[in-house]
């Protein structure tokens, strides 16, 4: 008598390997607007509905979530590299661009 149990998923087990020999694993790249690949990644925490709130701007916009989180950072990106400071506040302690939050002087 046989007192080895056969495992039911063997066979799926095996079929699964066959397919995954066979497959080329890779994430797809996709073009950024400056028509670079899209090939690096960063690594941020955020908590669910972030991210839920995220995605379903993105789609609302009709964009991927990576493309649209691209857009946003990289639009704020330019907003406080080229800023001209010409929206500004100023007070005893500083003056502070009003745009992009800069201190402009102490």
């Amino acid at each position: 008598m046989n007192s080895k149990k056969e495992d039911p998923m063997s066979n799926v087990r095996v079929a699964m390997d066959k397919v995954a020999e066979t497959m080329e694993p890779r994430i797809p790249m996709s073009v950024t607007e400056d028509g670079g690949p899209a090939d690096k990644q960063v690594l941020i925490r955020t908590t669910d509905s972030e991210r839920q709130k995220w995605k379903d701007a993105s789609i609302k916009e009709g964009e991927s979530l990576s493309a649209w989180i691209r857009k946003n950072l990289n639009e704020k990106a330019e907003k406080v590299l080229t800023c001209q400071h010409i929206n500004t506040k100023k007070y005893p302690w500083a003056t502070i661009c009003l745009d992009c939050r800069q201190r402009l002087t102490k």
